[in-house]
């Protein structure tokens, strides 16, 4: 990073050049996502930028253009507020990409429940939800197709008779929990003792040691976890994080074209007609303090132009991780407690098909490649269940949206010649799974994501979560990792949950901390929400 004019410069990633997958050229890969210029150099790095006087002063100032930045806002929009996005797109990984006629996600998918209190903000909106049509579920265990593998697909399974046995116990026992008062439910205070206890041991304890289901049920949830949590397996997370996810699984998925990004658009369009050019893209926010009368936020614009604006209070929609770099004079056990929430990174790749290549289900999970799963990018645009066979469907192209975590080995996504290594394998294990793929693959998008889906190991969410998030004076702390959980409605509910908080605070009153349960969460194939 050098300065030129007063002027940050990042010297950014190139795309790589051209190569060539299983006989066949794509053009240079340019990498979509996130990308890691003054975020990495001014705030991972601690580089600092000279004080700057603020030259605009609002009432509120939301930091993050993610779902809980946006639902926040959403909630605020009739007062003076403002918006600072480090992308240079709106939504986090709520965002989708369109070829043809076929709208795919960047990252996050589907989600589940349609309940208090969000199913208020959802008729405000006047969200197009759409449910997602069965076979919701397929999978590829050791080269053996299965539809429905809890469900009908058990016959199937490649697995003995004592763990296709324990695959129904485990829906059995999931759907119980789902529909019981001892469901995980955050916030905690809303958790019954019965689902606190979950949070003392790690989800694959449970599921091996309390519950003692075949090793290959723990494997095939391992797989969930990694795409869901962004974790390397069920080791690394609290079962309350874990049954409270797995579960909702099991109850109605909805979806938008494209994934979870349609939120994101319709919250920005409510914002916007509330009045213009308060959403700023392209900010990236270094330094958040407090001030006698109110909170000052420092931040680079796109041209790497330092600015600041003033507001009587601040709504903190960035992940946790980088709020504890960026907001000063946090106590000692806040900052311990966001730091041990962990976060995985994750790569999306976008396959973009001449002719479909699958259409067996929305989602198949497998344990043959490197990736978890993949989905079917315009299945709810279908109107009805699909076919089995593609050539009773009619479609002439297709997308299918690849879900790659890499766990906590953040680097590789920065390596070089990263993008084609990537790109050449979801080509090649593609090819593996179903022979012939390759021919119809025209081009590969890749979305980056360095630190993206939040979890909590066991005891985070009964004795860390509270603190991780407690106001600090005008500061208020938003984003889905309050709760711990990385998925679509945490984050909705925590944006309005602060919103009012921040309300509270620029109309004199007390800040109280409204009650905001959701009974369900679900990261569809991918956690990332925010």
């Amino acid at each position: 990073m050098t300065t030129a004019g007063g002027c940050l410069v990042f010297c950014g990633l190139l795309p790589d050049p051209a190569p060539a997958s299983n006989g066949k050229p794509f053009p240079s890969g340019t990498w979509r996502g996130n990308v890691p210029t003054f975020c990495h150099d001014l705030v991972r790095d601690r580089r600092t930028i000279p004080p700057v006087a603020p030259d605009r002063r609002v009432e509120v100032c939301i930091v993050g253009g993610g779902l809980a930045g946006l639902a926040a806002a959403y909630r605020l929009r009739q007062a003076s507020i403002l918006l600072l996005e480090h992308l240079d797109r709106i939504g986090g990984h709520a965002i989708r990409d369109r070829w043809n006629d076929i709208w795919f996600s960047g990252a996050a998918a589907y989600f589940t429940s349609v309940e208090p209190p969000l199913d208020q903000l959802y008729a405000e909106l006047k969200l197009p939800l759409r449910k997602i049509q069965e076979p919701v579920d397929g999978a590829i265990l050791n080269h053996h197709r299965v539809i429905d593998p809890f469900g009908s697909g058990l016959p199937r399974l490649p697995y003995p008779p004592s763990a296709r046995k324990d695959f129904a116990r485990a829906k059995k026992d999931f759907l119980e929990i789902l529909h019981s008062d001892d469901c995980p439910v955050m916030p905690i205070h809303q958790a019954t003792a019965t689902a606190r206890r979950y949070d003392r041991v790690s989800f694959a304890a449970w599921l091996l040691q309390e519950k003692r289901y075949h090793p290959a049920v723990k494997a095939y949830v391992d797989l969930y976890c990694r795409s869901a949590f962004g974790a390397p397996s069920s080791e690394e997370i609290s079962a309350f994080a874990g049954i409270s996810f797995y579960a909702s699984e099991f109850g109605d998925r909805y979806a938008f074209p494209g994934g979870n990004a349609q939120a994101a658009e319709f919250l920005r369009d409510a914002i916007d007609r509330a009045g213009q050019d308060r959403i700023v893209p392209g900010a990236t926010v270094v330094r958040v303090e407090r001030k006698r009368d109110g909170v000052l936020v420092t931040y680079v614009d796109r041209d790497g132009r330092p600015a600041a604006v003033e507001a009587r209070a601040v709504v903190m929609a960035a992940p946790k991780y980088i709020t504890r770099h960026l907001v000063q004079g946090l106590p000692q056990d806040q900052l311990e407690a966001m730091g041990e929430l962990r976060y995985g990174s994750y790569l999306v790749g976008n396959v973009l098909c001449s002719a479909p290549i699958t259409e067996a289900a929305y989602d198949t999970w497998t344990d043959t490649a490197p990736f978890t799963d993949f989905i079917v990018a315009d299945w709810v645009t279908r109107g009805s269940a699909p076919s089995k066979a593609p050539s009773d469907r009619g479609a002439k192209r297709q997308v299918l949206t690849v879900y790659y975590p890499m766990g906590y080995q953040h680097d590789l996504l920065l390596a070089d010649g990263a993008y084609n290594r990537y790109r050449s394998r979801i080509v090649e294990h593609l090819e593996i799974l179903y022979p012939g793929a390759a021919s119809k693959i025209e081009e590969v998008y890749l979305y980056r994501w360095g630190h993206t889906l939040c979890h909590g190991r066991p005891g985070w969410y009964t004795r860390k979560a509270a603190l991780a998030s407690r106001p600090l004076e005008r500061i208020f702390f938003a984003h889905s990792d309050n709760q711990g959980f990385p998925a679509f409605e945490s984050a909705l509910a925590e944006g309005i949950s602060t919103a009012e908080q921040a309300a509270s605070a620029i109309a004199g009153k007390r800040a109280s901390r409204p009650v905001r349960e959701i009974r369900s969460w679900a990261p569809g194939s991918i956690g990332m929400v925010t």
